[in-house]
């Protein structure tokens, strides 16, 4: 199958999405330690709020992700399999 440009960018999006959890990780490791990283008292220290902001970028980049990214893996395969020529 030969790769068109929307699955070009469908595969560096999904690059992207799957990369961006690694800042507010390790910033959230930096902050309150290992030993801390998944407990969320409200007695250990603060986070910056960049870290707030990237922890829902992703979890919007994955709700995303998973409503377009069907669309464009079938319109790509689509457009090359119909004989109609109007695929997606």
């Amino acid at each position: 199958m030969k790769y068109t440009p929307k699955l070009y960018a469908l595969t560096g999006i999904t690059t992207a999405t799957a990369v961006m959890w690694l800042p507010y990780v390790i910033a959230r490791l930096a902050v309150r330690g290992l030993s801390a990283i998944a407990n969320h008292d409200p007695g250990l220290p603060a986070e910056p709020a960049w870290v707030e902001h990237a922890c829902r970028a992703h979890a919007n980049a994955i709700d995303n992700l998973a409503v377009f990214a069907p669309r464009s893996g079938w319109s790509g395969y689509w457009s090359q399999h119909s004989s109609d020529g109007l695929g997606g």
